[in-house]
């Protein structure tokens, strides 16, 4: 499987059916151009979308020097490789935070433990599900400027549809929350995204 940004943008380009690129900075070269233009958007997206396994981080944050201007008590600046925030680790009944710009506003002391998904560049630790599916992503982002096959469009947009519900899943039993005492929160979640229902707050840009 690919084991680079230009491997997996190949990829992509061979579901379009047109050339591949040796490097994402060649010299006149559409493809190239356009793959430059286009991986980082789209990996970015699927990370934040996909809450892969791969690109979970635990941190624990320490209070900003500057209290917010009024409302909050604490600001606790995030770690500057975090794309989504997931939870806080606090009961249930405590989760009542706020995410502005970089920071998250919150009335407790710290230091306050987060998870999050980070943003993961190296491709040597994407799991093939994960690069098979930005393949076919990038491959339709491409699509409008490198191909007029509209039944290719077609196509490649039911795979991206298959493959995103299946990878999708996988990361949900992969992240399945287990039961934690009623002493800390009120309850559990099964799946990953009823997790995030209960804690995700806001998504960094």
């Amino acid at each position: 499987m690919a084991t680079s940004p230009v491997e997996i943008c190949n990829l992509a380009l061979d579901y379009l059916g047109t050339n591949n690129i040796e490097s994402l900075d060649e010299r006149n070269n559409d493809n190239a151009t356009l793959c430059k233009r286009w991986y980082d958007v789209t990996r970015k997206s699927l990370l934040r979308d996909l809450n892969a396994s791969f690109s979970i981080k635990r941190a624990s944050l320490a209070s900003s020097a500057t209290a917010p201007l009024y409302g909050r008590t604490y600001a606790f600046p995030l770690p500057n490789d975090c794309l989504k925030l997931l939870n806080v680790d606090a009961p249930t009944d405590e989760q009542d935070y706020q995410i502005e710009g970089t920071s998250i506003l919150y009335d407790t002391e710290g230091p306050l433990d987060i998870r999050y998904i980070y943003n993961a560049t190296a491709v040597s630790q994407f799991d093939d599900e994960f690069k098979e599916l930005l393949a076919l992503k990038l491959a339709l982002n491409l699509s409008t400027k490198v191909t007029q096959d509209l039944q290719r469009v077609t196509l490649l947009t039911q795979l991206l549809d298959s493959k995103y519900v299946e990878t999708s899943t996988k990361y949900g039993t992969d992240n399945q929350v287990k039961n934690i005492s009623r002493s800390r929160y009120r309850e559990s979640k099964s799946r990953l995204n009823e997790y995030n229902d209960v804690y995700f707050r806001g998504t960094l840009k």
